[in-house]
């Protein structure tokens, strides 16, 4: 289709890539997260290899609170930002610090896969 040329990716931590913040700052259209959600101990966290795939310490949530702080600066007006979650990962709260953080919130689809019921949360930005 010829659209290689207008995307951008990045693959690094989170946002942590010099530089990388600064240059997504509002004018990213679309976020999608797929975290590691699995709940683990804390120091499983930061083992890498493997484990750093489903890793995602206490409440299956670190990965993924470090990320939601940053969410509403790197979106562009009217963006979209997408997130995997489990239900152990507390849907709910995660609901309420993006809405703290000024996006619009919602769970647009929920299915279950062997014992995981996984949500997806959509979070916009304001146009």
């Amino acid at each position: 289709h010829d659209v290689a040329h207008l995307l951008e990716t990045h693959e690094c931590d989170l946002l942590s890539a010099p530089g990388l913040l600064e240059s997504l700052r509002n004018k990213t259209d679309v976020l999608l997260f797929n975290p590691p959600y699995v709940l683990t101990p804390s120091e499983e966290v930061t083992l890498g290899g493997v484990a750093a795939a489903w890793a995602g310490g206490k409440d299956g949530r670190e990965v993924t609170d470090r990320l939601l702080p940053l969410v509403f600066d790197v979106l562009a007006p009217g963006g979209t930002f997408l997130l995997i979650l489990l239900e152990q990962n507390k849907p709910s709260e995660v609901k309420k610090m993006l809405e703290k953080f000024g996006l619009a919130c919602d769970v647009v689809a929920t299915t279950s896969a062997d014992e995981e019921r996984l949500h997806v949360m959509r979070a916009r930005k304001p146009p």
